[in-house]
């Protein structure tokens, strides 16, 4: 008991003593408007961060619903009450409290967001 008290108490001390250093690092990696678009390689990676929005990075992201569903590529299938909304979009009367018109509204307004701060 006496040995697992020991260890215990070195590991809390060697936590603590092995963070501190860490903590005052400055943040690499960031641009802020004064440093970013000063190179061509700025202006690349700010192109390729423009199709992060098109990307199926998450789930909320229905897209596919607006490019293959619409147009025909592909059928929704499922049952009718299985994400109804989609079978709206494919009919073509959708409304704009459509919950996939809405999610990727959503998705769209938060990648943009992100994309400029």
């Amino acid at each position: 008991m006496k040995i697992k008290k020991t260890f215990c108490a070195i590991s809390l001390v060697l936590l603590f003593v092995s963070c501190s250093t860490n903590l005052d690092t400055e943040l690499q990696g960031e641009y802020t408007t004064e440093t970013f678009f000063k190179t061509k390689d700025h202006a690349v990676l700010a192109i390729n961060a423009t199709y992060k929005i098109a990307s199926f990075n998450s789930t909320n992201n229905l897209l596919w619903v607006f490019g293959d569903v619409a147009s025909d590529d592909t059928v929704k299938g499922g049952n009718d009450g299985d994400q109804s909304d989609i079978n709206f979009i494919n009919n073509f009367t959708a409304n704009p409290d459509n919950g996939a018109v809405e999610a990727f509204g959503n998705t769209i307004t938060k990648e943009f967001q992100e994309l400029i701060t």
